[in-house]
């Protein structure tokens, strides 16, 4: 007399458990060769200054390539020291994320409801990022979208924020040009992760508070070989 279905299907999972191919932790073999070409100093003084070289380029151009061009470099900018994820990055609200002080300072925040893993988000931007924000806002958003369009990255008819894989591909598509690298958004945070773990060997913690993971594990998984 042949097993119920229900055992039959449980002791099929039991094998298929015992059978799969578990990856070992830390990263992809495909991103850790991306990240390679950044462990030559030049190179990431290179990606560094990137947004700093789009703003300089985009100087000649007419008004609406300038625009288009300071578009990426805030973005890239912001991702060089705020590593958060692609969402994040393309949902950004003037009058939300973006928050100033009387001292300032600004300080690019998201609640833990806006965040994947419920984490919030509060991040210092540095002055030099603030400023070229500022300059984009001013001198070359008003060529793209309506007055009073609120999204820092904003769809061209100003009713919604741009689609996050639009922005990812833009911005991938400029620095493979501008660089020669392939670099996709979310590899903006295991570059933050793996600068951070070798100037500071074993300091996860701050790792984990940097990616906004909700547990240590998730860091201690993705980032072991650092």
């Amino acid at each position: 007399m042949s097993a119920p279905v229900g055992e039959t299907l449980a002791e099929l999972k039991r094998h298929a458990q015992r059978l799969a191919v578990k990856r070992p932790p830390g990263l992809t073999d495909k991103n850790r060769a991306r990240l390679r070409p950044l462990r030559d100093p030049d190179m990431l003084r290179s990606h560094v200054a990137l947004p700093r070289r789009l703003e300089e380029r985009a100087a000649s151009r007419p008004p609406r390539s300038r625009a288009l061009e300071m578009e990426i470099a805030v973005a890239i900018a912001i991702l060089l020291v705020c590593p958060i994820r692609r969402r994040n990055l393309a949902e950004i609200r003037i009058d939300r994320h973006l928050q100033r002080q009387k001292d300032g300072r600004v300080w690019l925040v998201f609640g833990a409801d806006e965040v994947k893993n419920r984490q919030p988000i509060e991040f210092a931007l540095h002055p030099p990022v603030v400023a070229l924000i500022d300059r984009h806002l001013t001198g070359h958003r008003p060529v793209l979208v309506p007055g009073g369009t609120p999204w820092l990255f904003p769809r061209r008819d100003g009713a919604a924020p741009c689609a996050k894989g639009a922005l990812s591909a833009r911005i991938s598509r400029t620095i493979r040009r501008e660089l020669g690298l392939e670099i996709h958004m979310h590899l903006f945070r295991h570059l933050a992760a793996m600068l951070w773990l070798e100037a500071h060997p074993g300091n996860d913690e701050a790792a984990r508070r940097l990616l906004g993971h909700a547990a240590l594990s998730s860091t201690l998984n993705a980032y072991a070989g650092f």
